[in-house]
């Protein structure tokens, strides 16, 4: 197993709301009590307030779990300096009412809004203190901000003379995208939790930014794991229509290689996916739409899968799909690599694209061609060192690195096969750990391209689309070794795709 602690991988810059609650859940997930964390940051924050030495604080807390980071803080500063607390709701999560039962000290002043004070009040206190703690909506806002948060937050622009400290990102800003939603402010000085938020780029170059380590493993944001499922999974619309959950078309097989497309095929459908087309040679047409009624079947001319023969379907390729995969089974001939490369051509740019097998080989002294394109590519190593005429290191972290490299070079998503899988686009790297040694069978290399392709319909960001996929793909192989051992079968794998899926949706209720 590899030491996590000793491997560098590409820093996390910048962290979306989606993946930050990823890394919490993991955290939560491997037995971390949530409260511990709630606690670590909240000491976090009274530590940088006591080192601008001001006198009086007002912290303004939220109901949610960015309010009672600024609650615990509060109770520390109030050991030191004049502190009052002013809830705007009662904590409604439960570290949030743990954090107030825990507070003891007879310092520290609580108001609570239309309680206690009214709004005037409240904006009143917070024009009398020295610094201000804004502890009121943190990551997970992504709607216009309503009363009485949106009056507090039009007041924060007028106090330009008051210290605002921000807890993980000023309250009313979208935390992916920057963008606000309520009024704008600049505060002077931002606390944020393990990792900085997309949204604070436009505060970098002011130098306000403080990251705090609260304690969050390295595993918790390095290897891909049910938080990530949790928060990037979509949950189905009850009112969908066929379509609207994942268009996918899988594009390969060649004489005697007739089950490659079938088993990603089938593997997508499993996933989930409304739609699933599947484009063989029309000399294998027949045997691949008898493996199941369920597969939508096109049959292009020949006995190989050629420029020529696909040219008609390539217009109901780009508008009718959301992701092709292609490349199993489809053989090294002339004609087919030749066929991927214009195909690919054709079609980058406009639908997302998987590529595995032959498909990848076909790029071997045609990289220019991959170019800042966003594919996804599934290979082994033989695979990898084919595509790219290069030796692949061996040592862990020579690897990670030329993986990188490479993601970088050529602007695409690359997931290595292996006993730990490595998924990266060059910026962010993260491994999988799941799987099990009879997953070596013939096959799963298939399963796993048409898992990724499914998952790519679901989840917008590719980088973390791919590594789930690569999670649930060895989720499944475990179960399936539960019945099977090393005997397992790649069509096992597939019928074992749903169980995990469901046990990860279950992690949400």
């Amino acid at each position: 197993m590899w030491q996590l602690e000793d491997l560098s991988l590409s820093p996390v810059e910048y962290i979306t709301r989606e993946e930050s609650l990823a890394i919490e859940t993991n955290e939560f997930l491997s037995g971390i009590e949530a409260y511990d964390l709630m606690f670590n940051a909240g000491k976090a924050i009274a530590e940088h307030v006591l080192s601008l030495e001001l006198e009086n604080i007002v912290v303004i807390a939220g109901s949610g779990n960015n309010g009672g980071d600024g609650i615990v803080a509060a109770g520390i500063l109030a050991k030191n300096c004049k502190t009052t607390l002013i809830l705007i709701k009662k904590p409604k999560t439960k570290e949030a009412k743990k954090a107030f039962r825990n507070l003891k000290s007879n310092k520290l002043m609580i108001k609570e809004l239309d309680q206690d004070i009214d709004l005037t009040e409240t904006i009143d206190l917070m024009k009398k203190a020295d610094l201000i703690v804004d502890a009121l909506i943190g990551v997970g806002l992504n709607e216009t901000v309503r009363s009485p948060y949106s009056e507090i937050l039009s007041e924060f622009s007028n106090l330009s003379d008051i210290h605002v400290c921000c807890v993980d990102v000023p309250s009313g800003l979208d935390c992916n995208t920057g963008n606000w939603h309520s009024d704008n402010y600049t505060p002077n000085s931002i606390v944020t939790m393990e990792y900085t938020k997309a949204g604070l780029k436009q505060f970098h170059e002011k130098g306000i930014i403080k990251v705090a380590p609260i304690g969050i493993s390295k595993k918790s944001a390095f290897y891909v794991n049910a938080g990530h499922f949790t928060n990037y999974w979509p949950i189905r619309k009850s009112t969908s229509h066929k379509g609207d959950n994942g268009r996918i078309i899988v594009i390969g097989g060649s004489d005697g290689f007739t089950g490659a497309p079938v088993l990603s095929g089938m593997s997508a459908l499993r996933a989930g996916v409304d739609t699933l087309r599947i484009a063989v040679p029309q000399t294998i047409r027949d045997i691949v739409a008898g493996y199941a009624e369920d597969f939508i079947v096109l049959k292009v001319k020949g006995d190989k899968l050629t420029t020529k023969g696909f040219n008609r379907f390539r217009e109901l390729l780009v508008h009718r799909h959301d992701v092709v995969t292609m490349g199993m089974g489809l053989s090294n001939h002339p004609e087919c690599i030749k066929f991927v490369l214009e195909l690919f051509e054709y079609i980058k740019g406009k639908i997302r694209i998987v590529l595995d097998a032959d498909a990848i080989r076909a790029f071997r002294g045609r990289l220019d061609l991959l170019q800042d394109s966003g594919a996804i590519i599934t290979p082994h190593r033989a695979e990898l060192r084919m595509m790219l005429e290069e030796k692949i290191p061996e040592n862990p972290q020579e690897l990670i690195t030329f993986l990188e490299a490479t993601a970088t070079r050529l602007g695409i998503v690359i997931l290595l096969k292996g006993k730990i899988d490595i998924i990266t686009n060059g910026k962010r790297t993260i491994l999988n750990e799941t799987g099990h040694s009879g997953m070596t069978v013939g096959g799963t290399g298939d399963v796993l391209a048409g898992l990724v392709g499914a998952v790519n319909c679901f989840i917008e960001d590719s980088f973390f689309a791919t590594a789930i996929a690569a999670n649930i793909m060895g989720r499944a192989g475990e179960y399936s070794a539960k019945k099977f051992g090393n005997s397992l079968l790649a069509s096992d794998v597939i019928h074992e795709i749903p169980r995990v899926i469901m046990d990860l949706e279950s992690l949400r209720e």
